[in-house]
């Protein structure tokens, strides 16, 4: 079952699939749902539990830690019970697939040391280290998130091995000689813990039902898919429970896509995907099919073929790149032609691109918050002391009054436009989400910041020093002299640093709390095999009140954040605004000297209620948004 939106609770005969982003780790000798949670909650806060699977038949217990779930599958288990900490959210990524691919091909791609002829990549049980066994020689490890080189290293005297896959702090060696899938502890290559013997040429391993299945490709031999039993404790056991003839004598790839179904491919040409399947979730009875679909043609071979969380199929197509499929594997969705000779995939629910691009509007906000503090507060501390020079000297005087006005207006600006991103990310229009992308939000800023320059750039013609002479409240300020100066100055100023900037937050805000609203009332959910779950699971078998607790508590947490913004902008900003329209208004009015003494004072009030916007800024985002305190934890753990 794919679930859009599920509220927290337990829910029995349902197992939690973890996306390829989460970890899990298991807990043994649990005898109840209560005791493992109650162990989990001594090594995790709540915050890092998604949820857990409870499996009474062996007492363990695997955790699904750092939600979220991006789209989160549950299937039906009679052996185990869910337990759900957190609620699920949706995620563009499934309906909006042509606007993802878009987005994967353009983005950056970090590149790691060369490995000659790398084969099947896969991530660590600690889910730090990306690894690759480089064929028929050594064992490359990178760390995951920069691909930077973590070591190299060699297999005993005598292993001659081709694939390699983790799995439960195990890594499982493909090996041509011996003829058998050599298994390592993660932490030592230095000799096996266990041998499964084999024909020969072992290309793929993996694992279904809570990891109690084994499937295991074969690339010669009388079987070209091995099926076994595996157990873990006390030490790794296997016994052999099916086997499937060789389609072709080049069986090379095996993905697991759910309990019930897995993947094969052939490195050979004229070839399809080929599906393994078993008409329920605990039937031992397999039988193979071909998706003719994803046949490739001339003389391109079928690398590997996985699934995305989606269900989405892709084929590598070696001498081509990747092909991907709907879930069926009828349907061609997309083609992604890539250069270099790409035979095996390895796909992460990295899709942080579609969450955070309102993260980008925030810090540029704050960088420019604090340009503003440099500039425009730092000037009047040293003029507390003499020694501001800006008073003085004309060109210092004029760049103050630049620089203030355009980091306060480009601060008020991306502000704006992260409200603009929550409304386009929150709407259920897929037209309106394909909007957001990482190079739309750098040209939007681009553009905010060349516009400013040429709207404040009068300043370096209507700002001076010397106007303390003729009524000014400073030494350098307005040109007194020249009456279309001022308007101009307080005109620009008024309109595109306050106006416009509080407008558009107040009216996205409401335009994105609508869409939350909107949001809370989705439902989606898609029935497996002959196993069904109402479609009403992820709502009618949770309390209805906690379903509420949930929304409102999600819904408080955005409110409070834009609330506070906006609330903070407008408060802070409206003396300022309201003195510059007065002083537009009585630019031509004749003032005594006691009358400018009290607008210079009401002046001076009002500016430092606008540095007080630019200041706490940084810590109302800090304080009220999750997203932005975890991407500015990632930047100082960067650092």
């Amino acid at each position: 079952m794919r679930v859009s939106m599920l509220s927290i609770g337990r829910l029995s005969k349902a197992q939690l699939l973890p996306g390829r982003k989460n970890q899990t780790t298991w807990l043994y000798n649990q005898t109840s749902t209560e005791n493992c949670l109650c162990t989990a909650l001594r090594y995790h806060s709540v915050d890092e539990i998604a949820g857990l699977n409870s499996f009474s038949s062996n007492t363990s217990c695997q955790l699904i830690l750092a939600p979220p779930i991006l789209s989160p599958s549950i299937i039906y288990d009679i052996k185990s019970t869910l337990l759900l900490l957190h609620p699920f959210t949706d995620t563009p990524c499934c309906s909006d697939f042509s606007w993802m691919l878009d987005r994967m091909k353009r983005s950056g791609r970090p590149s790691s040391a060369t490995v000659p002829k790398p084969t099947l990549l896969s991530i660590d049980s600690t889910n730090r280290f990306l690894s690759s066994m480089q064929y028929k020689g050594k064992f490359y490890r990178f760390h995951r998130t920069n691909l930077s080189l973590e070591g190299i290293y060699s297999l005993p005297a005598g292993y001659i091995c081709a694939s390699s896959i983790y799995k439960r702090g195990y890594i499982f060696f493909g090996c041509d000689t011996p003829s058998a899938l050599m298994i390592f502890k993660e932490t030592n290559l230095a000799s096996p813990l266990a041998r499964i013997n084999m024909t020969q040429w072992i290309r793929g391993v993996s694992f279904a039902r809570n990891d109690t299945l084994m499937f295991v490709a074969v690339q010669e031999g009388d079987y070209g898919v091995y099926i076994y039993n595996i157990s873990w404790t006390p030490q790794i056991f296997v016994s052999l429970a099916k086997t499937f003839p060789p389609i072709v004598d080049q069986m090379w790839t095996i993905h697991t896509v759910n309990d019930s179904c897995v993947l094969t491919t052939c490195w050979s040409t004229n070839e399809p995907v080929y599906k393994i399947q078993s008409p329920t979730m605990t039937s031992m009875s397999w039988s193979r099919k071909s998706l003719p679909t994803t046949k490739v043609t001339g003389s391109n071979s079928l690398g590997e073929a996985v699934t995305d969380p989606c269900g989405r199929i892709w084929g590598v197509v070696y001498g081509f790149g990747i092909r991907i499929y709907d879930q069926s594997g009828t349907i061609l969705l997309g083609n992604w032609s890539l250069t270099t000779g790409v035979a095996n995939i390895l796909l992460l629910d990295n899709y942080e691109v579609f969450h955070n691009i309102c993260v980008i509007y925030l810090l540029a906000s704050s960088v420019f918050d604090s340009f503003v503090i440099v500039v425009g507060l730092l000037p009047r501390l040293l003029n507390g002391y003499g020694v501001d020079l800006s008073q003085t000297f004309s060109i210092l005087c004029k760049l103050r009054f630049f620089f203030t006005y355009y980091a306060g207006y480009t601060a008020a600006c991306f502000i704006s436009l992260a409200c603009i991103e929550r409304y386009l990310t929150s709407s259920t229009s897929a037209y309106k989400r394909q909007l957001i992308t990482k190079k739309r939000a750098y040209l939007s800023i681009l553009i905010v910041l060349i516009f400013g320059c040429v709207t404040f750039g009068e300043g370096f013609y209507c700002i001076d020093i010397n106007q303390q002479l003729f009524g000014a409240p400073q030494s350098c300020y307005q040109l007194k002299l020249n009456i279309q100066c001022q308007i101009a100055d307080s005109l620009l100023q008024f309109i595109f640093e306050l106006l416009i900037p509080a407008l558009l937050m107040i009216v996205f805000g409401f335009l994105t709390f609508k869409n939350v609203h909107n949001k809370h009332s989705r439902v989606n959910a898609v029935q497996l095999g002959d196993n069904p779950l109402a479609a009403t699971v992820g709502t009618r078998r949770m309390s209805v009140s906690q379903e509420k607790r949930a929304a409102q508590k999600r819904d408080g947490q955005l409110r409070t954040m834009l609330l506070v913004q906006v609330a903070v902008f407008v408060i802070s900003t409206f003396p300022i605004g309201v003195f510059k329209l007065y002083s537009i208004v009585t630019v031509y009015q004749t003032k005594s000297p006691l009358k400018r003494a009290i607008e210079n004072t009401i002046f001076n009030i009002s500016v430092i209620s606008l540095f007080f916007n630019n200041c706490i800024t940084f810590y109302i985002h800090t304080l009220c948004g999750q997203v932005f305190r975890k991407e500015l934890f990632k930047l100082f753990r960067c650092a």
